[in-house]
């Protein structure tokens, strides 16, 4: 599979995700909640900008610090991959000079 048709699909299953995460909690209200109780909604993200996560919250303290817990460990891991393709592009360069 080519990387550009790998990265439309995970494109479009991000916004079918984030979509039917928000008609959720809609539907849930309009059925008196799942447990026939009050819906609480929670939410947040994170927004990672050259290696500097940006979290954002509502709700639960909780979920912010799982998203920020969760932005740490994406930037260390892109840190590792980035560090890693520069030196492998850095080596083949040299091959080819």
């Amino acid at each position: 599979m080519r990387l550009g048709t790998l990265g439309f699909i995970l494109l479009i299953a991000g916004v079918i995700i984030a979509f039917v995460s928000t008609l959720i909690p809609f539907i849930a209200g309009l059925l008196g909640g799942f447990g026939g109780g009050e819906v609480k909604v929670t939410g947040g993200g994170c927004v990672v900008v050259f290696f500097i996560p940006i979290c954002f919250g509502y709700g639960d303290s909780l979920i912010l610090i799982l998203l920020m817990a969760v932005a740490i460990v994406l930037v260390v891991v892109s840190f590792i991959v980035f560090k890693s393709l520069v030196k492998t592009t850095h080596s083949l360069g040299e091959r080819f000079t």
